[in-house]
């Protein structure tokens, strides 16, 4: 796999279709129940899971269901504009879920060093600043 990944960065995947996608594959992955169902999914498979439903069990992320649209477009342009952090973030959760607190706290260490020298965090400081 090429890095940064040459596609979207962010795969939003519509749970009714029973969809069968792996996590790791690169990108921000996020299960989309429109229906408030709830369905039963591997949550592992999934950087995030959003409902419709009125307060959700964890893991899932309740949002309005008239908001909804916009909470996903939001959160799609968060991630384009910033698609190494989103990566790296998405990845470094995924790998800290099997890892013990101090080899995750070192790779979590290491990673937000690497965001620290990269562009994306010096334009941050430029907007931050003005």
């Amino acid at each position: 796999m090429s890095w940064p990944p040459k596609s979207s960065p962010l795969t939003v995947l519509d749970l009714s279709q029973a969809p069968s996608r792996p996590a790791g594959d690169g990108t921000v992955v996020v299960g989309l129940d429109r229906e408030g169902s709830l369905p039963l999914v591997e949550a592992y498979r999934f950087d995030t899971l959003v409902t419709v439903a009125p307060d959700p069990p964890a893991p899932w992320v309740g949002v309005d269901p008239r908001r909804l649209d916009a909470q996903v477009s939001q959160l799609g342009r968060a991630v384009a504009q910033n698609p190494i952090a989103a990566t790296l973030l998405t990845r470094l959760l995924r790998l800290n879920a099997s890892l013990s607190f101090d080899d995750a706290l070192i790779v979590e260490s290491l990673a937000y060093s690497t965001l620290l020298g990269g562009g994306n965090f010096t334009d941050g400081l430029q907007l931050v600043r003005t």
